[in-house]
C-alpha cells in the first residue's frame, strides 16, 4: 500500500501487489564412487551425504533446505552395484533429487599356508598327530581359528569384507618318504578365492625289530644232501624268525626276509669249532634292514670208519722178524683209498694203529 499526503494532512492510498516469481530448489550429486564392503558403501553415502549440505544444491533467495538419503539396499552375499536417491527439500516443501550410483569392487582374498614340514613316522596314518589335521583326498572346511593355530610359521588369511570359508585337501606322491601336498583354499563371499600349499614329508627310518630265539645252528653229517638239506633249513628258519612273537615292524609293514648264504659248503669240523655263519636281513617295505638274527652252519663226522678185514687174507711166516714186517706192509694197505679195505662217509684222512703183537718164544 502507498499513502500521498499533502501539507495540510489530505491524503489518498492505493495498493500494489508483487509476486515473488521463486523456483523450488535444483540438486546435482556427485559421481558415484566405488566400494569393497558394505561398510564402505555406508561411509561413500554418508560423505555424499555431508556434501550435499554445502554444494550441489542451489535454492531460490537461499531458503533453508535439508538433505535426506532414500533406502539404501542391503546386500546380498556377493554385493552388486547400487543406485541411491538422494532429496533435497527446502522450507516451502519443495524438493528436488538425484540417483548416485555406486560400483562394486571385487577384491580377492589372500592366505599364506602353514610352513613344510619333515617328520620321521609312518605315513598318512601319522598326518593328524605330525599336522594337527588329519589326511583327507576329500576337501574339508575348517574354521579360521583352526588355520591360525597351525604350526609351523605363521599361517594367515586376509580379505577386505571378511572370510566366507577355509578348505583343505590332501595329495599323496610317494611313500619311502610319503610326501603330502596339502592345498589350503580361503573363499570370500563373491566365490573369490586364493589358494597356498604346505608340503609334508613323511620318512620311515625306522628297522624292524626281530625275534631271533627260536633260530638254531644246522649240523650235517658228511654223507648228507649238503644243498637241499641248507636250502630247507635256510626255509625254515626264516620262517621262525618272521612268525616269532617279537618280530614286528612299528609302522605295521609287512616284513621280507633274506639271507647271506652265498651257496658254499663249511669244511668239516669234528668239534664244530669252524662253521659258515649265515645272517637272516629282515626289511621293512621302506628297505630298512635288521640284521641281528644269524646261525651257523657245521660238518661234523659221528660215523665210524669201516674196515674189510676180509681183505687182508693174513698168512704163513718163518720168522718173527718176518712176522713184523709182513704186520707193517698190511698196516700201510689199510690208508690206502685205492684197495677200499677202510671205508669213510666223509673220506677224511685216518691213520691206522696196530695192537702189540704178541712175543714168539720158540
Amino acid at each position: 500500500t502507498y499513502t500521498v499526503e499533502d501539507g495540510c494532512g489530505n491524503s489518498t492510498d492505493c495498493d500494489v501487489t508483487y509476486n515473488i516469481d521463486n523456483v523450488g530448489p535444483t540438486i546435482t550429486c556427485r559421481s558415484g564412487t566405488s566400494f569393497e564392503c558394505y561398510t564402505d558403501l555406508l561411509a561413500e553415502v554418508e560423505a555424499d551425504s555431508l556434501a550435499l549440505t554445502t554444494t550441489g544444491v542451489v535454492t531460490s533467495c537461499g531458503i533453508p533446505y535439508s538433505i535426506s538419503v532414500g533406502t539404501i539396499p542391503s546386500l546380498g552375499p556377493c554385493p552388486a552395484d547400487v543406485s541411491v536417491t538422494f532429496t533435497v527439500t527446502d522450507e516451502c516443501g519443495r524438493s528436488a533429487d538425484c540417483q548416485v550410483t555406486y560400483g562394486f569392487t571385487q577384491v580377492a582374498p589372500a592366505i599364506t599356508a602353514p610352513g613344510d614340514i619333515t617328520q620321521e613316522a609312518c605315513g598318512s596314518e601319522n598326518l593328524e598327530a605330525v599336522t594337527g589335521l588329519v589326511y583327507s583326498t576329500n576337501q574339508i572346511e575348517i574354521s579360521i581359528s583352526t588355520f591360525n593355530s597351525l604350526t609351523p610359521g605363521s599361517p594367515t588369511i586376509s580379505d577386505n569384507c571378511g572370510v566366507a570359508a577355509v578348505y583343505y585337501v590332501d595329495l599323496q606322491t610317494g611313500t619311502c618318504p610319503a610326501t603330502f601336498q596339502r592345498t589350503f583354499t580361503v573363499e570370500d563371499s563373491c566365490g573369490n578365492t586364493d589358494t597356498d600349499v604346505q608340503l609334508i614329508s613323511i620318512t620311515d627310518d625306522t628297522a624292524p625289530v626281530v625275534d631271533c630265539s627260536d633260530i638254531s645252528d644246522l649240523v650235517l653229517e658228511c654223507d648228507a644232501d649238503y644243498i637241499t638239506e641248507i636250502n630247507t633249513w635256510l626255509t625254515d628258519m626264516e620262517n621262525a624268525i618272521l612268525n616269532a612273537p617279537g618280530t614286528n615292524d612299528p609302522c605295521g609293514d609287512v616284513l621280507q626276509i633274506s639271507n647271506d648264504w652265498d651257496g658254499s659248503v663249511p669244511t668239516l669240523s669234528c668239534d664244530l669249532s669252524t662253521g659258515l655263519m649265515v645272517t637272516f636281513i629282515v626289511t621293512d617295505s621302506c628297505g630298512n634292514p635288521n640284521s641281528d638274527c644269524s646261525a651257523s652252519i657245521y660238518i661234523q663226522d659221528t660215523e665210524v670208519p669201516v674196515i674189510d678185514c676180509a681183505a687182508m687174507t693174513g698168512g704163513q711166516v718163518e720168522c718173527y722178524s718176518n712176522l713184523l714186517d709182513i704186520i707193517q706192509a698190511d698196516s700201510l694197505l689199510f690208508t690206502s683209498s685205492l684197495l677200499g679195505i677202510v671205508t669213510d662217509d666223509c673220506l677224511d684222512d685216518f691213520t691206522v694203529s696196530v695192537s702189540g703183537v704178541p712175543p714168539i718164544t720158540n
